[in-house]
């Protein structure tokens, strides 16, 4: 089944969106700095990764998450690195597709509004 942002170009979304971009940036960076160590990160809802540089640094595993197999195809084109996986599918499946206790952290932007 098709994604709803499979058929939107949703990267275009964000040009001439810098403030609401940065902004996000700028409270990511400092939630992270409140957290000591960080081995495995899992991100709901990352689409094309557009807030991974904020916290790819920070762990030794990243697994992005979306329902959007287009989003997660240019997301594995901008992070092909052996760290970063992913992952298609919808929240209410993921727990199927993880194991439990796996991830130190667990990030979800602008993905409340979907559920």
């Amino acid at each position: 089944m098709r994604a709803a942002y499979d058929t939107y170009d949703y990267p275009s979304y964000w040009e001439g969106r810098e403030y609401e971009h940065a902004s996000e940036l700028i409270s990511l960076k400092y939630f992270l700095e409140k957290i000591k160590k960080i081995n495995n990160i899992i991100d709901i809802g990352a689409g094309f990764a557009r807030l991974t540089p904020a916290y790819i640094y920070r762990a030794k595993k990243i697994v992005l998450t979306d329902p959007s197999s287009k989003l997660l195809s240019l997301a594995k084109k901008r992070f092909p690195e052996k760290k970063v996986n992913v992952i298609r599918s919808v929240l209410e499946k993921l727990p199927k597709k993880i194991g439990k206790n796996t991830f130190d952290l667990v990030i979800m932007i602008l993905v409340l509004h979907h559920i």
